[in-house]
């Protein structure tokens, strides 16, 4: 008899807990679906499955990241060039023209289907934060690079293999960041896109 008391009193416990983490969460929920969220695109230094920049779409809310998708860099030319449909630019605005970032070309090819890019203007951007470009051979010592005149291999602006010196770290806070492996969002990513295409920026950042 106690037992199946115990047992009652058990199921019950369960089920109230059950019952108000339901709640809570379905409180969370609704309380979640009320805040704001404004959305950009945002580029972060760091290498991904396939390319040595990450690209994404940020979510923030009163200023700060709350969320990201991330996306390849085709997609944030045409997002950000006004060819894609994002919550980070729902009035297909031209964001490079908007930004002053100039040569980044988009075109629809109707025979095709599809969209013609011209976008070099985003080469760069590996550079500020590599030497020697990710997944290449690291050269060694006394051997000819890129900017010796050889052939192959790629070579960055980075001070150090691992990263950006502490004068190059802050040339990169200038323009938003706070740490490297955070997102340049909005305004700070096509900022950091002019930057690493003025030539007076490149060489005093090296």
């Amino acid at each position: 008899m106690n037992q199946a008391i115990k047992h009652i009193a058990f199921v019950f416990i369960a089920l109230s807990v059950a019952f108000l983490c339901g709640f809570a969460n379905e409180a969370s929920a609704e309380k979640a679906s009320r805040i704001k969220v404004d959305y950009d695109l945002g580029i972060l230094l760091m290498p991904n499955w396939n390319a040595p920049v990450t690209y994404a779409v940020i979510g923030l809310h009163e200023g700060n990241m709350i969320n990201r998708q991330y996306i390849t860099e085709k997609e944030f030319i045409l997002i950000a060039s006004g060819n894609m449909r994002s919550k980070a630019n729902l009035e297909k605005t031209d964001m490079f023209f908007k930004y002053g970032v100039d040569h980044c070309g988009v075109e629809y090819d109707a025979e095709l289907e599809n969209h013609i890019i011209d976008c070099s203007v985003l080469n760069n951007l590996w550079k500020v934060r590599y030497k020697v470009y990710p997944g290449d051979p690291i050269p060694q010592e006394g051997e000819a690079t890129v900017e010796d005149g050889a052939t192959t291999g790629r070579v960055g602006w980075s001070t150090n293999l691992n990263g950006p010196s502490e004068y190059q770290l802050g040339r990169l806070q200038q323009l938003g960041i706070k740490r490297l492996n955070d997102f340049f969002i909005g305004k700070e990513a096509f900022d950091l896109i002019k930057a690493v295409n003025d030539p007076s920026w490149i060489s005093s950042y090296k």
